[in-house]
């Protein structure tokens, strides 16, 4: 935990991404970010993780609808990513939901418990983000 807090500072203080909890009720229910940061080509990527207990009550999707708001508003971003392995259907609902282009399945691309597996790559322009009314 101390090595994942002193990257997530180290990419904070490089502007090269940023770490942000989501909480229900004060506890923390989740984490939400943007990663891969390059403010030349103004592109990121947006990872997200939920608790057990916090799914299936719509928290990612808000978070990451707010997140894209604020990239694609305040931080000017062109572009943004969504990648997901492939069998995480809930995870790719999320990207779905918000209207995410699903742009390509990428083989192999990520080593997870031991085993490559492939992701799916969704993206948004920020001509095409239409934000979720509330």
């Amino acid at each position: 935990m101390r090595r994942y807090a002193r990257f997530a500072q180290s990419q904070f203080e490089q502007l090269t991404g940023f770490e942000y909890s989501i909480r229900e009720n004060g506890a923390i229910a989740g984490g939400i970010g943007l990663y891969y940061l390059d403010w030349g080509s103004r592109t990121g990527h947006i990872g997200y993780w939920l608790a057990p207990g916090a799914r299936g009550r719509g928290l990612i999707t808000r978070a990451t609808a707010a997140l894209t708001t604020h990239a694609f508003g305040e931080l000017t971003l062109h572009r943004l990513e969504i990648r997901c392995v492939v069998e995480n259907a809930k995870s790719r609902a999320v990207a779905e939901r918000l209207g995410y282009t699903l742009e390509g399945i990428l083989k192999e691309a990520y080593l997870l418990h031991g085993r490559f597996r492939d992701l799916a790559l969704y993206a948004m322009l920020p001509e095409h983000w239409v934000p979720p009314l509330r």
